[in-house]
């Protein structure tokens, strides 16, 4: 169970920083489209700028990853489909996260990303809003974090180690 929360912790950082609009060598040139969808999982599209900055911010975990690497980019993309293949399972299943699970969570992450960055202050320089912002944003990534840890606590809960 904690290398669940571990690895949904993991790719709720990556998935908000994709989202807070860090610039990075990834930015279209003038001319060139803005985005393009890459995947379509139900009603949820998974666009390139998504791709993109998640690669983006792995490399900057892990410098040895090359985000032109197309095996890189396969495996990427594979982990964004798994992620909302699993949102969609536990929608339809009917899964529910309550409200007050998910402010505290968001809570929690805020507080860590402070304890990380020194000040509330250094947060949002570092991401470039605000702190009540960065709660709107990370709102609906929470939530799917939530729902898949649900669902997947739901469904192995019955397997013995």
């Amino acid at each position: 169970m904690k290398s669940i929360i571990y690895i949904s912790l993991v790719v709720l950082c990556i998935n908000l920083h994709n989202s807070w609009g860090q610039s990075n060598p990834l930015t279209p040139a003038n001319g060139q489209s803005l985005d393009k969808i890459v995947a379509v999982v139900g009603d949820e599209v998974i666009l390139k700028s998504d791709l993109d900055g998640q690669l983006y911010f792995m490399s900057q975990m892990d410098k040895s990853i090359d985000i032109n690497n197309p095996e890189a980019r396969k495996k990427v993309l594979n982990s964004l489909i798994d992620q909302l293949l699993l949102v969609n399972k536990a929608i339809k299943d009917s899964v529910v996260v309550n409200d007050d699970e998910v402010t505290q969570r968001i809570e929690l992450h805020i507080q860590s990303e402070i304890k990380r960055f020194g000040s509330e202050k250094r947060v949002e320089q570092v991401y470039g809003m605000s702190i009540p912002r960065m709660k709107n944003e990370i709102r609906d990534k929470i939530r799917q974090n939530l729902l898949v840890q649900s669902l997947v606590s739901q469904k192995f809960a019955n397997l013995k180690a």
